[in-house]
């Protein structure tokens, strides 16, 4: 961390739609560790063009036009934004700090910059040269409604978070 450096914006403030920025931290949710040895695993990861949320064996990357580019708690995050009715919300830097201001109310939450990020998410993933494409249509959204039904009340396993996908040459496995 440089001290004295703004180390979460490219600018000095940012107005966001309050409700697309929930909406974006609501899906990034199942990937956010609380209670974590490494905070990291908590935060949000905002570098100008997607969100990035990891919690050591789960991450989420979504596309996120702003000029965001730091890391903040993602869940303190949302609680704040969801406390709240209004259109707009402005993020200001103030040092290692974010504020966040809902109309007259402001809070600020810690802000880390991208060297405290323990898990750069892969620009690339990669491809094996036996890998098969399969075409998803009706037929895999009904497979689909059918395996998502039932949700863990307290979700511990990556698997607890989602559908797991196999692929058997021309075949798709859910569960």
């Amino acid at each position: 961390t440089i001290i004295g450096k703004e180390i979460c914006l490219k600018e000095a403030s940012v107005e966001a739609n309050r409700e697309e920025l929930v909406v974006l931290l609501f899906r990034l949710k199942p990937a956010l560790r609380g209670g974590s040895s490494l905070p990291s695993f908590a935060n949000v990861w905002f570098d100008g063009h997607t969100a990035t949320a990891y919690d050591g064996g789960f991450g989420i990357r979504l596309k996120c036009a702003s000029d965001l580019e730091c890391g903040v708690p993602g869940s303190a995050l949302l609680g704040l934004l969801s406390t709240s009715v209004l259109a707009s919300v402005v993020l200001e830097p103030n040092g290692k700090f974010l504020t966040v201001k809902l109309g007259r109310s402001s809070s600020k939450l810690a802000a880390s910059s991208f060297e405290n990020q323990v898990w750069p998410f892969p620009e690339k993933l990669p491809k094996k040269a036996t890998q098969n494409t399969l075409k998803l249509g009706e037929e895999f959204i009904e497979a689909l409604r059918k395996v998502l039904f039932v949700k863990a009340s307290t979700p511990t396993r990556v698997e607890h978070h989602g559908v797991t996908i196999e692929t058997d040459e021309d075949k798709l496995f859910l569960y």
